[in-house]
């Protein structure tokens, strides 16, 4: 439902301004935005995963006399891939928008 209501206001949007012969304005118009949002998008993500690498591979490790923190290091370990394509995701979205 949602999906129709925005093909239905984007394809009014194309009428209207092909009909004013003004079709070139909006795509213009679009392509400024895609851009745009691309740009911020990369512009924070990027940033974002160099920062979780980086403190992934400057991490401490603790020695084997005190157990209690490598627990929790080998709990968290298996989460590193995704929090890599997890986190910088969506604050991409959100710088993008």
């Amino acid at each position: 439902m949602i999906l129709f209501f925005i093909f239905a206001g984007l394809y009014t949007d194309v009428l209207w301004f092909a009909q004013l012969g003004f079709l070139n304005v909006l795509t213009t118009q679009w392509i400024a935005h895609i851009v745009l949002f691309l740009t911020g998008f990369v512009a924070m993500s990027v940033p974002v995963v160099v920062s979780i690498g980086l403190a992934y591979r400057m991490r401490t490790t603790y020695a084997k006399l005190n157990s209690q923190p490598n627990r929790y290091q080998e709990a968290i370990e298996p989460l590193h891939r995704l929090a890599m394509y997890a986190i910088p995701g969506p604050l991409g979205l959100f710088a993008g928008d």
